[in-house]
């Protein structure tokens, strides 16, 4: 007896870089939609903390598969930072669980860059039918697959924060 294929669906992996120091920031991720080819996208961010950039990355992350037409069943969302994880969960509590050990975070007293990250992932699941599955990648690890795309994530990111900061400084000369 064969069994049947499990229904399509969506994965996306995200990070960010922040140089609080040169006020740049940005965001990396590798979206691949049910069907069709996965695709990477970077961007900048305005500064604010490591955990809120994380958030903005999951958020820019879904917006490009959203774009792509795949925002609906279930999303594999890989991430590297526990809390931008667990914030998501703590949030998104119906619309959201996690693989493994990740606690939700209750953000309600969070920054205004973490809420704004938070509703950002709100507006975009909101009335999709999208069931996010959180899961945490060690960051900054060898190897293949999830820490293979968690590594070009981080690169892609640093490498988009670091043109944005030598762009400032050349602008300020």
């Amino acid at each position: 007896m064969t069994r049947p294929d499990p229904a399509p669906h969506a994965e996306i992996m995200a990070d960010a870089s922040v140089d609080d120091i040169a006020g740049a920031a940005a965001w990396a991720a590798w979206v691949q939609p049910p069907a069709g080819r996965a695709f990477w996208q970077a961007g900048t961010l305005p500064v604010m903390s490591g955990n809120a950039a994380e958030l903005h990355a999951i958020a820019h992350g879904l917006r490009a598969l959203s774009d792509a037409g795949g925002l609906a069943g279930e999303i594999v969302v890989m991430s590297d930072s526990r809390t931008a994880l667990g914030s998501i969960l703590g949030a998104l509590p119906a619309s959201s669980t996690a693989v493994a050990d990740l606690p939700p975070i209750d953000a309600a007293m969070a920054p205004a860059a973490t809420q704004a990250g938070l509703q950002a992932v709100r507006e975009l699941v909101r009335g999709t039918g999208a069931r996010l599955v959180l899961r945490h990648v060690r960051g900054h690890q060898a190897g293949g697959g999830a820490g293979w795309l968690n590594a070009s994530c981080d690169f892609l990111a640093r490498s988009t924060m670091r043109r944005a900061r030598d762009s400032q400084q050349r602008l300020a000369a």
